[in-house]
């Protein structure tokens, strides 16, 4: 159909079939409770598609979706680029343009929001698209969709592998970075130090803790007094300096690095506990989907371990 011409509408259809404007409307509206035989059916949707005709709603789904992204700072700085793309990428084939919030943006059909932010906050966002999922916020009354992942899972999947290979000498090696008045690090090494403790694995002097960057990593792994038979590491960045030192040292003790994003793959660790996978980011879209569609007027929480992953293996499957 040219863009000049008008569109068909269901009058036109339904004197085309034989039939009336309701039976025309319901079938093109997928009522399943409407009686009429397979052949009136087939001949409405086949006319209807010859003559360029869509329904409200498929006129509203046949153009592009934009979803903004906009996050809390709960990380390091640059990690927003990163979720971005991440974003984007499981996007592409459903058809959905991924962009940053901005305050002048009109024209969004849904807001993903990660991180804690108060209810005025979010009631603020809400002006813009009333389509809001929040990540990591159940919100005020589950007024909206969430998904809030269970970080505490991960330390305990940690220890769990570890002394599942029989290893008991385990260590924590990792970094804080203060960033808009949070201790980023903080809880994932207090956790995993409560989990040792309880049960009777705790060594002090296989528990080190600094800051949050590549050459501490280096540091305090080189300065280790003896290297326990496993190693948490705090962070990827972290975790490659600490690395670089296990190689310099001659050491090989079994080694998983904490991972929010999914970027430590390539920080020379076997394995990456990552907290946000891409089926989380592909979750998140396809929930808001289903809201921005229609489809779904209730809302849900879900709630997502995170995933021990074998970094060789995630290298070989890109």
């Amino acid at each position: 159909m040219g863009l000049g011409e008008k569109m068909a509408g269901i009058k036109e259809i339904a004197e085309k079939c034989n039939v009336s404007n309701t039976t025309v409307s319901r079938v093109l509206n997928g009522d399943s409770s409407l009686s009429v035989s397979d052949d009136v059916r087939s001949a409405i949707i086949g006319c209807a598609r010859e003559m360029g005709y869509m329904t409200p709603r498929q006129r509203k789904q046949s153009k592009k979706r934009r979803i903004a992204f906009l996050a809390a700072e709960i990380d390091r700085p640059g990690f927003e680029a990163v979720v971005l793309a991440k974003l984007k990428k499981v996007a592409l084939p459903l058809d959905v343009e991924i962009v940053y919030f901005s305050l002048e943006d009109k024209d969004i059909s849904g807001l993903i929001i990660l991180g804690e932010f108060k209810a005025e906050e979010i009631s603020f966002y809400s002006k813009y698209t009333k389509n809001i999922l929040l990540i990591n916020n159940l919100g005020s009354d589950y007024l909206y969709d969430s998904i809030m992942m269970d970080y505490s899972n991960s330390e305990k999947q940690v220890l769990s592998f570890f002394t599942g290979l029989g290893l008991g000498r385990i260590g924590y090696f990792g970094g804080y970075l203060e960033r808009s008045g949070t201790v980023i690090g903080m809880h994932r090494s207090s956790m995993f130090k409560k989990l040792l403790e309880d049960a009777g694995l705790y060594n002090p002097s296989y528990f080190k803790i600094s800051s949050m960057d590549e050459e501490s990593g280096y540091r305090d792994v080189m300065d280790a007094k003896e290297i326990p038979s496993a190693i948490f590491f705090g962070d990827p960045e972290y975790a490659r300096g600490g690395m670089r030192a296990l190689k310099e040292r001659g050491e090989s003790p079994v080694t998983v690095c904490y991972d929010n994003f999914g970027e430590g793959r390539d920080c020379g660790c076997t394995y990456s506990m990552v907290i946000f996978t891409e089926t989380v980011w592909s979750t998140a879209i396809r929930m808001l989907l289903e809201r921005i569609n229609l489809e779904r007027d209730q809302s849900f929480c879900i709630y997502c371990p995170a995933k021990l992953e074998n970094n060789a293996e995630q290298g070989e499957s890109k």
